[in-house]
Parts: structure tokens; sequence; C-alpha cells
């Protein structure tokens, strides 16, 4: 199994401040990206086809699973101790997909950004793993709180709105990818550099039977 590696340099406990103007976190990233690069030294040697089969392999969507499991328990656990609304727990896994997580407690929003390393980032990727996301959560009373969009950095969004109060639910993995092989779905993306508001509040669970992925 190909494991997700939590920044920096594997340690899950680290949370920090997602301002992309903040020193610390540019030297975050560089260190994230060095350690990643020493384990992962032959990647951008590959060619298109064979990074694309990693990216896309059951053990890749494996690593993923347990990296936003593993990192929306520690933003959450985290919102307690740590000051600042907006406080990300980054995670790469092995294929290069590197996802961001936050947690607002006020509001019991969770935010997940996604980003490829070595490669530009697609609305393909970002797709086909927001609606893995979207079914890991779909079991909970929730919406999505803002329309799915991407910036003009290629970074891809999405929030979810869950109840206030309710226990969080995580569907296992081999459940997960039970019904995205069945489905093949995929979330829309549109481009915003101010998320909007959500217009529709169908159930996460609806929006699993609706979505479709891009041309």
């Amino acid at each position: 199994m190909e494991a997700p590696l939590v920044i920096a340099h594997g340690d899950p406990d680290l949370v920090f401040s997602p301002d992309p103007q903040s020193a610390e976190i540019e030297d975050l990233r560089e260190q994230f990206f060095e350690s990643f690069k020493l384990g992962s030294e032959s990647l951008g040697s590959e060619s298109v086809d064979q990074f694309y089969y990693r990216l896309f392999s059951k053990a890749n969507f494996r690593a993923f699973h347990s990296g936003l499991s593993q990192a929306t328990e520690l933003a959450r656990e985290k919102r307690t101790v740590v000051r600042g609304a907006n406080d990300v727990v980054f995670f790469m896994t092995g294929a290069g997909l590197q996802v961001g997580v936050s947690w607002d407690q006020r509001s019991s929003q969770l935010h997940i950004s996604m980003e490829q390393q070595i490669r530009p980032t697609t609305h393909a990727v970002c797709s086909r793993f927001g609606y893995f996301a979207l079914v890991m959560f779909a079991e909970n009373r929730g919406h999505f709180a803002e329309t799915p969009c991407f910036t003009a950095s290629g970074v891809h969004h999405i929030v979810f709105q869950f109840q206030l109060n309710d226990e969080l639910k995580i569907r296992e993995y081999d459940s997960v990818q039970a019904i995205c092989d069945a489905k093949g779905g995929g979330i829309p993306f549109e481009y915003s550099d101010v998320p909007t508001v959500r217009k529709t509040h169908a159930p996460l669970h609806a929006q699993t039977q609706s979505t479709s992925p891009p041309d």
C-alpha cells in the first residue's frame, strides 16, 4: 500500500497558517517537496502514460483516502488548540497529488484543496479525486457550501457544509472505491478567484448520484 506523505518529512502533527505569502509556508513547502523528491526520484522521468497510470491507481486512491481521513481528523482536533480559523493540514500521495485540509469549527465547514506536483494540475484529476472525497463524506447531513472552483494558480477547492454538532462520518476505503467504480463520477469545477455560495443545497448523497466527469 502506498502511504500518504504528510508535511513535513512525515510529521503528522504539523499544522500551520495557509497564508501563501508566509515565509514559513514557503520554507515548509520547500522541505515537503524536497522530501517528496527524495522518495520519488524517478517521477519526473516518467512518461505521461506511466504518470497517470500511477495517479489513478487503486493504491493512490487508497493513499488519498488514508491521507484525507487522517488530515480531516487532525484539522478537527487541532482547531480546539490552534489559534486562527483556517489552519491547514497538508499531505501528498506518492503519485504527487498534494491536498490541503482545514476545518472551521464555528460553521462545521471542511475545506479541501488539491493540486498536482511535478505536472500541471488538471480538471480530470481533481474532478475524480473530488468525487472520491464527496463519496467519503456523503453519509453525513450536509451539502456543498460553495461551488467547487479552481483559481488562477490551478488549485482546486471544495467546501463541504455539515450540520453543526453532528458526528462526522467517513466511509471506509473499500466502500468508497466500490461506489466510484460503479458510478464513475466526477465533480465539475468553475473558474473563480472568489468562491461563490452554492445556489442549491442538495444533500451530499444526492450529489453522488447526479455528478458526472468532465468532457
